[in-house]
């Protein structure tokens, strides 16, 4: 999800297919959450951490492609399910950081033709 996580997001049907690199959106583009709610039938909620930008994306997959996104994304992990945006309740391994609780943005990973719609998540800065 994060440093390229697959799962193309048709607003409102939820069809999701493989993607590619990490980004934000262009300036003045935006898009609206894709996640946050559950993910349509056939698909399952993957959540992946993206250690360099300390960040958490999520997003709804075909698990039964999970191999072909696993190749752009290595730490693609599915969500067991016990809560519906499994970010939040992920701790930052980063010193000093809590969990990924702050939605940062929705992004678009991926070419025209292979591409995912990602919510990313920071953890935000905690006192020691």
């Amino acid at each position: 999800l994060v440093s390229g996580v697959a799962a193309s997001h048709m607003r409102g049907h939820g069809e999701h297919t493989a993607g590619g690199f990490f980004a934000a959106p262009a300036p003045g583009v935006t898009y609206p959450p894709c996640c946050e709610k559950a993910c349509p039938e056939g698909q399952a909620k993957y959540y992946s951490i993206n250690k360099l930008f300390n960040m958490c994306g999520e997003s709804c997959i075909d698990p039964s492609k999970q191999w072909l996104y696993k190749i752009f994304e290595p730490g693609l992990t599915r969500s067991n399910g016990t809560y519906l945006n499994p970010c939040p309740h992920i701790k930052s391994a980063s010193a000093g950081y809590g969990y990924y609780s702050e939605y940062s943005y929705t992004a678009v990973h991926g070419w025209s033709f292979f591409n995912v719609t990602v919510d990313l998540y920071k953890a935000p800065k905690v006192s020691l």
